[in-house]
């Protein structure tokens, strides 16, 4: 197993272990420190939350959150809202 699946699977542990994000669908993916984060989402604070675990993990030098959070009027992707992490 090479550095980069290591990692990968240490982010998509950690979030399942979280109860902010066990339930949520999301892919991870890295290279080279930076990791990426795809998929659906329930809420805003699951999508931060995500963020805020994958970049606690060794070895995450960057995270690029491109979740999609989920709603029952709409979908919006977390990178077009309006807010400062």
């Amino acid at each position: 197993m090479n550095v980069v699946d290591a990692l990968t699977l240490k982010v998509e542990e950690a979030l399942m272990n979280d109860n902010r994000t066990s339930d949520a669908v999301i892919d991870v993916g890295s290279y080279q420190g930076i990791v990426t984060l795809t998929g659906w989402v329930e809420s805003l604070e699951a999508a931060q939350a995500a963020e805020e675990i994958a970049n606690r993990q060794h070895g995450v030098v960057k995270v690029i959150n491109s979740l999609v959070i989920e709603s029952d009027d709409h979908e919006m992707d977390f990178q077009e809202q309006d807010i400062n992490l």
